[in-house]
């Protein structure tokens, strides 16, 4: 079994925090389900993010120990699947879009692969309208295809490390 099969065989690691479930998955995808909880802060945004960040680092670099590339100039893809569809009600005041828009880079530079799945059309239209760069970013309402088109962009990667 090579490194990138036993890194696929191992199961699931779920990371529950205050305003994220977090499944770390075999294949590659970092399924963020944002919590029904609502944000009390900016602070809170920003806690939230660090705190995910760093949960998905470590699980990053046992990836990279696991499939013999640590110490090779090869990166073990990602992607992100940021699950809004459970978020509480629809947020875009100009401090949350500028904090959501400011920490976008943070998810960005560890994946460019990124998939927001909302449950309406208007979180759809709210999404496309402050995505600053609507190239790195996807939207959709399906699961299903979400996770597809997150496999097939990481199937073709080629990410040496910066």
């Amino acid at each position: 079994m090579s490194p990138t099969q036993r890194s696929q065989a191992a199961p699931a690691r779920l990371v529950s925090q205050k305003f994220f479930d977090i499944e770390l998955r075999p294949d590659g995808i970092v399924w963020l389900r944002r919590t029904p909880i609502a944000y009390g802060s900016i602070v809170d945004v920003e806690r939230a993010y660090d705190a995910f960040l760093k949960a998905v680092d470590d699980w990053m670099l046992e990836r990279r120990i696991s499939s013999g590339e640590l110490g090779t100039r090869h990166r073990t893809p990602i992607a992100w699947l940021y699950d809004l569809r459970s978020a509480p009600g629809q947020r875009n005041d100009p401090e949350f879009e500028a904090v959501i828009q400011r920490r976008r880079p943070d998810l960005l530079k560890r994946s460019q692969f990124l998939v927001v799945l909302v449950r309406t059309a208007a979180g759809r239209m709210q999404l496309n309208r402050i995505a600053s760069d609507k190239s790195k970013i996807r939207v959709s309402d399906d699961f299903n295809d979400s996770v597809s088109w997150l496999k097939d962009q990481m199937a073709t990667a080629s990410l040496p490390l910066a």
